[in-house]
Order: C-alpha cells, then sequence, then structure tokens
C-alpha cells in the first residue's frame, strides 16, 4: 500500500484501517473501532489479493467497516496495450466480498480518486484521462461499482475547448502538460458526483546570483509551488456531466512544499463551500467560494490574517460540523489549531 494512502478514517469517524509491511514483506490492512476500541482483524492483503506488484493506488473504507482497494494489475507483455485497475472489495471479518476488473484500452486514466458513496450503495472512482501513453488530458472518467450486482460501468467524458481554454488559456489540448489533478469526490443529495480537480505545478530552479559550477557541492535551488484554478464537474447518476465551472483562484509559494496552498470542502446541507487563502504570504486574506447544487456561486472573503500571526493549512482542516472547521496555522515550527465558525 502506497505511503499516502496508509491510514483511512470511515466517514463517521467509527472505524480506521492502515496499513503496513511485516518482516516478510508482505502488505497487511488492520481495522479498527474506535467506539467499541478494540481490533476487528489483520489480514494479509498480499496473500488476499494477489497483485502482481502488490500495489494499491487507493484505499476507501464505509462506515459500516467494509474496506474498497483499487490497484492496477500488470500486464506481463513487453509493450503496455492497456491499464487494468482491479477492484476489491474486503469484508467485516477480513475476507473478500468482490472484485471487478476495469480496463482501460483507448483511453488510459492520468490520476484517480475514489469515495464510497453511503446514499446508493456504490464505489465512485474518477480521474482525468488521455490518449494512450500521453501525460496531457483530454477528458475524465468515472466509474460506479455496484457490488451488489458486480457491475462497474466505465464512462468517459472529453475537457471541451471552450472549457479547456477557460482553464488553461490555451486553445489547443496538446498545447500544454499534466499540471491538472484530481482533489476530491463529494456526493449531492439528488445522488449526483460532484468531482473537484486542481492546476497545480512545481518548478525547481537555481538562484540568479548562483554562479558557482555545476556539482555535487552545489545543491542550492527554489522550489516554486504553483497551486491555480479549480475545476468543480457535477456527474449525474448516469455518468454525464450535468453542469461543470472553473473557479479562479491563483497561488504562489517559494520551499514551503505548497504546505498553506489548494483549498478545503466544507459540506453542508444547502451547499458547499469552498476555501482557500487568496495570496501565500504573512499577510492575506482567506477567501471562499459557496457553490450551488444547481452550479451557481458566490466568491467573498471570509478571514483577514494581517497582525493575527496566521498562517493557515487550509487544506489540512477538520470539519467539526456544517458551520465549523479546525485548522492547522504553523509558523516557526509551531503549530496552533484555529477555530474557523461561519454564521447559519
Amino acid at each position: 500500500i502506497k505511503p499516502s494512502y496508509k491510514i483511512k478514517i470511515s466517514a463517521n469517524q467509527s472505524k480506521i484501517c492502515f496499513g503496513y509491511l511485516d518482516q516478510d514483506h508482505k502488505h497487511h490492512v488492520v481495522l479498527y473501532d474506535r467506539f467499541k476500541n478494540k481490533m476487528l482483524y489483520d489480514t494479509c492483503v498480499t496473500d488476499l489479493l494477489h497483485y502482481d506488484d502488490n500495489s494499491v493506488n487507493e484505499i476507501e473504507l464505509s462506515d459500516e467497516g467494509e474496506i474498497f482497494l483499487i490497484g492496477e494489475i500488470q500486464e506481463k507483455k513487453f509493450i503496455k496495450k492497456k491499464i487494468i485497475y482491479r477492484l476489491s472489495q474486503i469484508s467485516t471479518i477480513g475476507s473478500i466480498l468482490s472484485e471487478k476488473d476495469i480496463y482501460f484500452d483507448e483511453f488510459w486514466p492520468l490520476d484517480l480518486k475514489m469515495k464510497f458513496n453511503p446514499l446508493n450503495k456504490k464505489l465512485c472512482i474518477s480521474g482525468l484521462s488521455s490518449e494512450r501513453n500521453s501525460e496531457t488530458p483530454i477528458g475524465f472518467y468515472s466509474v460506479l461499482w455496484d457490488t451488489n450486482e458486480n457491475e462497474a460501468p466505465l464512462v468517459f467524458q472529453d475537457i471541451s475547448s471552450d472549457l479547456f481554454k477557460e482553464w488553461t488559456g490555451k486553445d489547443k489540448k496538446k498545447s500544454v502538460t499534466n499540471n491538472l489533478l484530481t482533489e476530491s469526490i463529494h456526493f449531492t443529495d439528488s445522488g449526483n458526483m460532484l468531482v473537484f480537480y486542481e492546476s497545480n505545478k512545481e518548478l525547481t530552479r537555481k538562484p540568479y546570483f548562483n554562479s558557482v559550477a555545476e556539482g555535487p557541492l552545489n545543491v542550492s535551488r527554489w522550489t516554486d509551488y504553483y497551486y491555480e484554478d479549480i475545476l468543480a464537474i457535477n456527474f449525474s447518476a448516469d455518468q454525464n456531466i450535468a453542469w461543470q465551472k472553473v473557479l479562479h483562484k491563483k497561488q504562489f509559494s517559494q520551499d514551503d512544499d505548497g504546505l498553506f496552498s489548494s483549498f478545503f470542502v466544507l459540506s453542508t446541507s444547502d451547499y458547499l463551500r469552498i476555501i482557500f487563502n487568496d495570496e501565500i504570504k504573512n499577510e492575506s486574506t482567506v477567501s471562499e467560494y459557496i457553490l450551488l447544487p444547481t452550479g451557481e456561486y458566490l466568491r467573498k472573503s471570509i478571514l483577514n490574517t494581517t497582525s493575527q500571526n496566521l498562517y493557515l493549512r487550509i487544506k489540512d482542516a477538520v470539519q467539526i460540523n456544517a458551520n465549523t472547521l479546525l485548522v492547522p496555522s504553523e509558523s516557526n515550527g509551531k503549530m496552533n489549531l484555529v477555530r474557523i465558525s461561519f454564521e447559519e
């Protein structure tokens, strides 16, 4: 299991699963019940799943304690002609309930996010797609896995020319590299899937004043982080695009691993709040987009950090309820928690 997905918490906070490597370099998954304060099981997924490279791309955990995994199955061929993802469902006692293979032939996935919908009990997967052996996104894909029927239709949608131009400022889809990433999946009361994508890139360069010749001792580098526009796409129950909106923002920082960039989505019963730092500097403002189920939105400022010694890591926030979130603020190696409350 890849490091970013070693720990997963269910939506209702009752279950936690995490992975580790044993002494034989086999992958294990542990399921723990926080409310009952006990471990439910420890199972070896290397033996259970038989993935060729023991690689899991994403992991999801339902409130009931079912674990969903997705991993790539490696074809034993010299020339790679397709990508195969295997979906696996592990029961609350650590056994395999069902599996399903997804074949990407003509279009290949560039990334993926996965989330379980508790309303219709389907596993939702989405990401950016490209032509075979390309790194340039040309569209989106979505998979809805109905584990009861073991059906998982795969649907592709093109990036329209108008959307591509608004998103990138370019006319031709092959004129840019892949700076777009799938960030998160959310669900609406109507059963639609709302996916957020973000434009971000990382550039490393030498300081202009560094004239020392190249060598092992010359390691001075600047790393620039750009986190820019957000794309929100609402997929209907039949996996067609109901609406799509570009939410503009520009965030630039240097040598901070992008800790203070990106955004956080706060969910309410009526709308979503997309919260972000306007600029990554000592004195700035925190803004939000209020996004309605219809795709209409409103942008406004919610907080000024001037003279408050706040350095908010917005993307690491935790939602407490529909009107409150906790945000870590980090400065000079010290961490504080900031409570932000919104009026009803």
